[in-house]
């Protein structure tokens, strides 16, 4: 069997991190003060220990004295890593615009543990501004999970499109709420406009005096904004009649 090799080496590797493996020719059964924590390094991730087993917990500990021998072979250590718990990563929430274009509304910056799983959360998906943007499930930009990026890159994406309100358009005897001809009514998407007009099934004597609040108003959240007010007169003719009649003072 003959005697051993004079001398070993001591390997360092990364294990996932960034570095070459750093290789340490010494004598056998040297003693050697261990790589410090940072001679690799590893985006969302801190340095525990190094072990000789690549899944091993860390045990020994960076700038410790070992001893190394030739007796199983190669010495190799590995850098074990702990994934940090507040590697940061984006939500971001866009707001549709009354062209079907889509602008950032606002962002959230959030916190998880490296290599994890996150997704967006019921609340994110919540109506926003009093209804006026509702969640659009099927828009193909959604990003609603994935991993959680070591270096904060993560940005998940949320999609929101204009809502629909009801409206009404009522068609009223100047003065009164005494109905000249059914209301119309119907939905339409916030922030588009409205124009009520004359109702052509009205007999033309009936003219419209008036618009409330105006003939044109933009579709809101809050139904009850939406309602125009149509007002239309009737012009009156007064005819006499003619007698003569006696005065009797």
């Amino acid at each position: 069997w003959g005697p051993r090799p004079a001398g070993t080496t001591l390997t360092y590797k990364a294990n996932g991190g960034t570095g070459a493996d750093v290789v340490e020719n010494l004598a056998n059964n040297a003693t050697v003060t261990t790589r410090p924590a940072n001679t690799f390094s590893r985006v969302g991730y801190t340095f525990k220990g190094w072990d000789t087993n690549p899944k091993g917990e860390g045990s020994i500990a960076p700038n410790t004295q070992v001893q190394v021998d030739n007796k199983d072979g190669d010495n190799v250590l590995y850098a074990i890593w702990s994934a940090n718990t507040n590697t940061k990563y984006t939500v971001e929430f866009y707001y549709q615009n009354v062209d079907g274009t889509y602008t950032l509304n606002h962002s959230d910056k959030r916190t998880a543990t490296t290599d994890t799983i996150v997704s967006v959360t019921e609340a994110d998906k919540a109506a926003k501004e009093n209804n006026k943007y509702v969640f659009e499930a099927d828009n193909k930009n959604n990003v609603l999970s994935g991993n959680v990026a070591g270096d904060g890159s993560l940005v998940l994406k949320l999609y929101f499109k204009l809502n629909t309100a009801s409206y009404t358009i009522h068609h009223y005897l100047n003065g009164t709420t005494v109905k000249v001809a059914e209301d119309e009514t119907g939905t339409m998407t916030i922030g588009t406009e409205i124009t009520a007009h004359r109702r052509t099934t009205l007999d033309e004597k009936y003219t419209v005096v008036s618009y409330a609040p105006t003939q044109t108003i933009t579709i809101q959240a809050d139904e009850s904004e939406n309602v125009i007010r149509v007002y239309y007169a009737v012009p009156l003719t007064i005819t006499a009649k003619s007698a003569d009649k006696v005065y009797d003072s």
